[in-house]
């Protein structure tokens, strides 16, 4: 078997200042209101960042240099907004599997 990934290890969420400006993720919710183009949008920008990421650690900065990150809850891991904390998608939806993941990087 392999070693199951904590996605949201302590501390690795990020925490917008309180000064920021609300994103434009805010008013998102759950992949089945995104709209098509949106989608698109998503899975172009994000899914070369999973391709290249080397380790967890890495794939976590890449991601939260886009304003995102991952965390786990009752749908699965999920993408959330670094700003306003919102889940956007899945991650099944954006095409990628977290058991995929957890095998690629349970060595790194």
């Amino acid at each position: 078997m392999y070693q199951e990934i904590n996605f949201t290890q302590a501390g690795t969420a990020p925490v917008a200042h309180p000064h920021m400006q609300q994103s434009a993720w805010a008013s998102a919710r759950i992949a089945r209101r995104m709209d098509t183009e949106t989608a698109a949008w998503l899975r172009a920008s994000l899914l070369p960042e999973f391709d290249a990421a080397r380790s967890l650690t890495g794939l976590k900065r890449r991601l939260a240099d886009k304003g995102f990150y991952m965390s786990q809850n009752n749908a699965g891991v999920v993408l959330r907004d670094c700003h306003s904390r919102v889940v956007i998608c899945t991650l099944e939806f954006l095409g990628v599997s977290p058991r995929a993941l957890e095998r690629r990087f349970a060595n790194h």
